[in-house]
């Protein structure tokens, strides 16, 4: 693959990740789930889910009836192959004012179908929380 399309991949990845925290925050489930391959795999902390649907599931549980603010900065960008790359993203989420705030990193992989990046699997590591309600199931043991 040439510079102009590594950097094209590089962009179209960019919002991929974009479009992730925009429907979380909007809840916009469906859109959301368009993020992902149909076999994703989300990990954050003791919790895991498989597939496309599976990830909504747990994200529009936990999220549907919480406002939040998503930011996924600074990515590091790496193509594998044409279709596929992995990615690390400095995190940052915000949950109704000073309730909760955690800051990490992403760890992802991306595979492109049908013409469209997608991401084929996320791992959030929480490295620091600050606020009252602290989810204990999305830290990370040693």
């Amino acid at each position: 693959m040439g510079t102009l399309e590594t950097l094209l991949a590089f962009e179209e990845i960019r919002q991929l990740k974009a479009r992730y925290s925009h429907t979380i925050d909007q809840k916009e489930w469906d859109a959301y789930g368009h993020v992902f391959t149909e076999d994703a795999v989300m990990e954050m902390g003791t919790v895991r889910a498989e597939g496309r649907s599976e990830i909504v599931k747990f994200v529009h549980g936990a999220l549907a009836d919480v406002t939040t603010s998503h930011f996924a900065v600074n990515p590091v960008l790496e193509l594998t192959s044409d279709t596929t790359a992995k990615g690390t993203w400095s995190a940052t989420y915000v949950q109704e004012g000073d309730k909760l705030t955690g800051w990490g990193f992403y760890h992802e992989t991306y595979r492109k179908e049908d013409g469209r990046w997608l991401i084929a699997s996320t791992y959030l590591v929480t490295t620091m929380f600050k606020g009252t309600d602290i989810p204990t199931e999305a830290l990370v043991e040693d």
